[in-house]
C-alpha cells in the first residue's frame, strides 16, 4: 500500500496511517488479513493477550493526544469515566505511561 511516497509495509504502519487520519478504504485488505494474529500451538490466556492490546492502545492514543484524558477517550470510542477506569486497571497514569 501506498501513502504518498511511502510502502506500508507492515500492520503498525498500516496502524498508524489510519491514526494519522488515512481513510480506512485505503488501508490495503489483504495487508490487514496478512497481519492478523494466528492462534499459537501451546496453551495460550486469551485475556491476557485482549489486555495488553488494549493497554498498547491505550498508550498510543494518550500519545497521540498528548496525554489529555478526554481526548483520548474521544479517539478511542470510549467515555472519559470508561477510560479513566481502565487507566486504573492497568496502573497508567496520564503523560507517563
Amino acid at each position: 500500500m501506498r501513502r504518498g511516497r511511502e510502502v506500508l509495509e507492515t500492520e503498525s504502519d498500516a496502524l498508524r496511517a489510519v491514526w494519522s487520519g488515512v481513510p480506512e478504504e485505503d488501508v490495503s485488505l489483504s495487508m490487514a488479513v496478512s497481519a492478523a494474529p494466528t492462534l499459537p500451538d501451546g496453551p495460550f490466556d486469551l485475556k491476557e493477550y485482549l489486555e495488553e492490546i488494549e493497554r498498547h492502545l491505550i498508550l498510543q492514543a494518550l500519545e497521540i493526544c498528548d496525554h489529555v484524558v478526554a481526548r483520548a477517550a474521544e479517539r478511542l470510542g470510549l467515555r472519559r469515566t470508561t477510560l479513566v477506569e481502565k487507566l486504573r486497571k492497568y496502573a497508567i497514569q496520564p503523560g507517563r505511561g
